[in-house]
C-alpha cells in the first residue's frame, strides 16, 4: 500500500538525507528555531518540586482518617449494639 503512495525515487530521496548519522550533538540550532525560554526549566523544576512536597507530606490524610476511624470503632466494639427500630406491621403495609 505505500508503495502506491509513494514513488521509488522519492523514497530513494528521503533515504540519502537521512543514511547518515552523526552521533555528535548539534551545538547550533536550525534556522529559524526559537530558543527554549530560560523560565521554562525552572517551571518544570518547580512543578516537580512541588510534587514531590505534595506526595511526601500531603498525601496521607485518608490514611490518617481512616486509623483515627478504625481506632474509634475499636473501642466501640465492646459496647452492644444499638436496638434496631421495629417496623409497622398492619392491614396497609406490604
Amino acid at each position: 500500500m505505500s508503495s502506491s503512495l509513494h514513488s521509488d525515487a522519492s523514497s530513494k530521496g528521503v533515504a540519502a538525507a537521512h543514511g547518515v548519522f552523526d552521533p555528535e550533538p548539534t551545538k547550533t540550532l536550525a534556522e529559524g528555531e526559537p530558543h527554549t525560554p530560560a523560565w521554562l526549566p525552572l517551571l518544570g523544576l518547580a512543578l516537580f518540586g512541588l510534587a514531590a512536597l505534595y506526595a511526601l507530606f500531603g498525601g496521607d490524610e485518608d490514611a490518617t482518617a481512616a486509623q483515627d476511624g478504625g481506632a474509634a470503632v475499636a473501642t466501640d466494639a465492646g459496647a452492644p449494639a444499638p436496638a434496631r427500630p421495629a417496623l409497622p406491621t398492619g392491614p396497609g403495609q406490604p
